[in-house]
């Protein structure tokens, strides 16, 4: 797996990635994006300002997650992130996410607030612009909930021996897995 950080001052600087991982050729029905295109594309609709970021690519680099992170005016504590997904097989569609958590991992599970999966199609375009268009327009109304969420969360006084309890129903839920309880 190689990993890429993306920042402000190279974001416009991914042709070399556009070069090293080529799309393969399309066909009638089969039209494949570009990693580097698609990263920035999204990073330049996104009506934020861009923070970091990384790229992650399996060792063909045909599998591709990208976490993409925003300033929030006013809320220096929190990060809007965008996650994308690509994938240059024919089977697996593209992916973006957005919110304050989202999850993205090369596996191409790619999940947030807002989520949108379109097929490798002639028209795939034409559904990633106005998904991109939604995020932006979605994306106050996800800060805000956030907000009031971790504001919320933060009221809480939780002592060790609640939390413990908590977990332990959690886990006899199997709402988490031992494993999370270990680590």
């Amino acid at each position: 797996m190689n990993q890429l950080e993306i920042r402000p001052d190279n974001v416009d600087n991914l042709h070399w990635l556009a070069m090293k991982y080529p799309e393969p050729r399309g066909t009638k029905t089969y039209y494949p994006i570009n990693h580097a295109h698609l990263i920035k594309r999204v990073t330049d609709g996104i009506d934020r300002e861009f923070v970091n970021g990384e790229v992650q690519l399996d060792r063909t680099g045909d599998k591709m997650v990208a976490k993409l992170r925003y300033k929030i005016p006013n809320l220096p504590e929190f990060l809007y992130t965008v996650a994308i997904g690509n994938s240059y097989n024919k089977v697996m569609p593209v992916k973006l996410a957005s919110g304050l958590s989202v999850m993205a991992c090369l596996n191409m599970q790619v999940h947030g607030d807002i989520n949108y999966f379109r097929k490798h199609t002639p028209k795939v375009w034409d559904g990633i612009i106005p998904a991109i268009a939604k995020i932006n327009d979605q994306v106050d109304d996800d800060i805000e909930r956030g907000y009031y969420d971790a504001q919320y969360m933060k009221s809480i006084k939780l002592n060790n021996k609640n939390a413990w309890k908590i977990l332990g129903v959690l886990a006899g839920q199997h709402i988490i897995t031992n494993k999370v309880m270990c680590t």
